[in-house]
């Protein structure tokens, strides 16, 4: 397994972009966002790309709504993608957000 922290905590009283995270081959992997704070609103994005310096795209039925300070977790199976990214759209409130992500490998590898 591979873990990463995509976002460090930081404000999430402004947009926010994570680090990309390169997974390879790995197509099976799940996001964990984290808030702290009160009423915060806006959108959670997961984006993907598959060339670097091209433009990142929305993960197919990935925007979510946040209309209070409550986690997320994005769960995906089968990404045919090689990099992604969360991307935060600051609307209103106040708090901290965090991004995680676990992946994992969808063979088993070894005896």
């Amino acid at each position: 397994m591979k873990t990463a922290t995509l976002i460090a905590t930081v404000s999430a009283a402004a947009d926010a972009t994570s680090a990309a995270f390169d997974l390879g081959d790995l197509a099976l992997f799940s996001v964990e966002i984290e808030f702290s704070g009160a009423d915060l609103v806006g959108t959670l994005t997961l984006q993907c790309q598959d060339t670097p310096g091209t433009a990142w795209k929305t993960v197919a039925s990935s925007s979510q709504a946040v209309t209070a300070s409550a986690d997320h977790l994005w769960s995906i199976s089968g990404a045919a993608y090689r990099y992604v990214r969360v991307f935060w759209d600051y609307t209103s409130g106040t708090g901290n957000i965090t991004a995680y992500l676990a992946a994992k490998q969808t063979a088993v590898i070894g005896a």
